[in-house]
């Protein structure tokens, strides 16, 4: 029997909050990205499975996100902040998820301190389905 968990693998289990290399540029405020969380935790192979990304932040109106490490089977779907899916294998898999507000690329364009990536690792468990 396996099933998907996915839990903060910071520290104590706590989950990623830093406002270090910020400093204000130009006319927005500080941008900062805090208590990313990603709940529930776990699953089974070949059930439905559904995990919300939250955070708190500062001034991120169209955030950009990188996310890594998803079990196959599942996605991230940027607009609603959700992994979704049915797990096809159980196993343990740290997924990596990085915030930060949105970017214009241009032309000889220097990133600034609020164009930080913020980030945060969570493990996700995967079981297979108990049997009766």
């Amino acid at each position: 029997m396996r099933a998907i968990s996915i839990s903060a693998a910071l520290v104590l289990g706590a989950a990623c909050t830093t406002t270090q290399g910020t400093r204000q540029s130009g006319k927005t405020p500080d941008v900062w990205v805090r208590d990313i969380q990603l709940e529930p935790r776990r699953g089974e192979v070949g059930r439905p499975f559904e995990a919300t990304l939250t955070w708190r932040d500062n001034y991120i109106k169209e955030p950009e996100f990188d996310v890594t490490g998803l079990p196959p089977g599942v996605a991230f779907d940027p607009k609603t902040r959700t992994i979704k899916g049915k797990p096809k294998h159980a196993g343990f898999f740290t997924v990596n998820v990085a915030i930060r507000k949105h970017v214009v690329r241009e032309t000889g364009h220097r990133p600034t301190p609020d164009e930080r990536w913020w980030p945060a690792s969570f493990q996700v468990e995967i079981y297979n389905p108990m049997k009766d």
